[in-house]
């Protein structure tokens, strides 16, 4: 069987998100988009490709070149995982697990070539099929074929097929609770997605990056990520929810929100600290952010990862504290693997 490369940066945006159209997994993890946005977080090296046998697409691969340490690189995206393989929805068991087999040994050449010592790869719960997104954790395990090195964590998915008083009963009464005695009548929550006009969205965007940069104390990503961020609202891939007061229209929280098709994922979210007492701006954000993606017919909300201590995990006290806000909101719990492969 012999196979064509076709590299990422031979293709124009469009047309590597066309090859993915054709393929079953994550590709929302694995579009233009957020290569770019992984490439240029990190200072990566993309080189990240795709898979023909004669005209047809088998699969595609997200990779990148890290250095991490003193000298040493990695494939990887600096401190994100590269998302897993994805690969035509079309191919039987077996065949998969060979074009699998000859996809691993050309990463171990690739790896050569780039003198990389680690190769780092996450798997996902969340897999499209025809452009709709549907929950699938089948396979999840079948890398510990080559790389039994790994760690687990939960990420959370609310499921928005359920009524609203459903999605309301799920919460926990430290939710409800807090949501019922927050008065309303002061807030207003403000959309910006692709039918916004320009300025307003060029507005809101802007106190949406000033808010992240007040809150951290300084600038923790170039501006080209930002500009990629902002990028995807106009395209349909993204919308920014805002929490602004009534009395003077001052935005106090904000919620960005990856978005394909009928799945959607919170990506960024900021508040100003100063008003966090009094109103808890992040409570009836994200709750109004959950029914409104609910209305414009998303079935899937990843909310986040629920973090806990673990043998091959130790994640901040922030860590922990925002996905037990988080776990609050009443998701399910779906497995993500974190592989790391050692190469000899």
């Amino acid at each position: 069987m012999s196979y064509k490369i076709l590299k990422f940066e031979q293709l124009k945006s469009f047309e590597w998100d066309s090859l993915l159209t054709n393929l079953k997994g994550n590709t929302f993890l694995n579009c233009a988009d957020m290569i770019k946005y992984k490439v240029n977080l990190a200072k990566t090296k993309n080189i990240s490709f795709a898979i023909f046998e004669g005209k047809k697409c088998l699969a595609a691969i997200c990779l990148g070149v890290s250095r991490y340490g003193h000298n040493d690189y990695e494939l990887s995206f600096g401190n994100a995982y590269c998302p897993e393989p994805i690969f035509n929805k079309t191919i039987g068991v077996y065949e998969l697990r060979k074009i699998k087999k000859h996809l691993w040994n050309m990463i171990i050449d690739l790896a050569k070539k780039y003198n990389c010592k680690k190769y780092k790869f996450s798997t996902h719960p969340i897999s499209f099929k025809n452009k709709k997104a549907q929950i699938d954790i089948s396979n999840q395990f079948y890398y510990l074929k080559w790389c039994q090195n790994y760690n687990v964590n939960n990420t959370i998915i609310i499921d928005l097929n359920l009524s609203k008083k459903k999605l309301w009963e799920n919460l926990s009464k430290y939710h409800r609770k807090n949501l019922r005695k927050i008065d309303k009548s002061k807030m207003k929550i403000n959309l910006i997605d692709h039918k916004s006009d320009k300025k307003f969205l060029e507005q809101k965007f802007n106190l949406f990056k000033s808010a992240h940069i007040q809150s951290a104390g300084k600038q923790t990503r170039p501006d080209i990520t930002w500009e990629i961020m902002k990028s995807l609202i106009s395209k349909r891939k993204a919308c920014l929810f805002t929490l602004s007061l009534k009395k003077d229209s001052k935005d106090i929280s904000f919620l960005f929100c990856g978005i394909q098709n009928n799945f959607s994922a919170g990506w960024s979210q900021v508040n100003l600290e100063q008003y966090e007492k009094e109103y808890m701006p992040r409570h009836i954000l994200e709750w109004q952010a959950i029914l409104m993606l609910k209305k414009f017919g998303v079935k899937f909300y990843e909310i986040g990862e629920r973090f806990y201590k673990t043998q091959s995990y130790n994640p901040s006290e922030k860590e922990i504290s925002i996905s037990d806000f988080k776990e609050k909101f009443g998701g399910i719990f779906y497995p993500k693997i974190y592989y790391e492969y050692k190469f000899n």
